[in-house]
């Protein structure tokens, strides 16, 4: 709003945004950064608002065979492939986003062109349905977050932490004598009874990012 203006004339006033002094982010402007207004009576005006676009960014990651049950991706241990990851959330201008993609033979995957956060950020899951048989025990939280303030303006891919996966017979330790065995692995609490195989999961963790 601009205030205490008088008449204008016929040729008006030209109200103009310096796109420069918008935010590293921020790319071009979806809307005419100029307008002119014509003010007969003085006062006060409301020009239309300008629309900045923001940059996108990739969100990257893996699924990884956790061969020691750490909960970390260490040396020689592979990735898994064929495993379906969903990102979720709203972005910058509050607008849903929803994408799914499926990580490649290596374990590795990738959004990208995806619109910057909002404030609450956005999801990243690991749908457990989709994980090999022999590999059914994830090892990580199952879901990281990505929010605005894990992003720098300049920064172009986020990197989030990898998923980890094992099969049960490494997670779990034998104890004669009784059919109840547990084993903390990586994140989770293992308990055994029997044939069943009971997890708990550690709350989910940040993303990493870089420029």
């Amino acid at each position: 709003m601009i205030e205490d203006l008088l008449p204008s004339g016929l040729d008006g006033y030209v109200v103009t945004v310096d796109p420069d002094t918008a935010p590293d982010h921020y790319t071009g402007t979806s809307t005419s950064t100029t307008e002119t207004i014509v003010v007969t009576s003085g006062g006060e005006i409301d020009a239309e608002p300008v629309g900045f676009v923001s940059e996108p960014i990739d969100i990257t990651g893996s699924v990884f065979d956790d061969g020691d049950g750490d909960g970390e991706l260490g040396s020689g241990e592979p990735g898994r492939g064929a495993i379906t990851i969903t990102l979720t959330g709203l972005d910058y201008n509050g607008d849903p986003v929803t994408v799914t993609t499926v990580t490649n033979p290596d374990g590795s995957y990738q959004f990208e062109n995806v619109p910057r956060p909002g404030p609450d950020g956005f999801t990243v899951t690991l749908d457990t349905s989709t994980l090999d048989p022999s590999h059914p025990v994830v090892t990580t939280p199952t879901s990281f977050t990505i929010t605005a303030d894990d992003i720098n303006p300049d920064t172009t891919v986020v990197e989030v932490s990898p998923f980890g996966a094992m099969p049960p017979s490494r997670a779990l330790l034998p104890f004669t004598g009784t059919d109840i065995r547990t084993r903390l692995v990586g994140s989770l609490l293992l308990l055994a009874v029997g044939t069943r195989l009971v997890t708990w999961t550690r709350p989910a963790s940040k993303a990493r990012t870089e420029t």
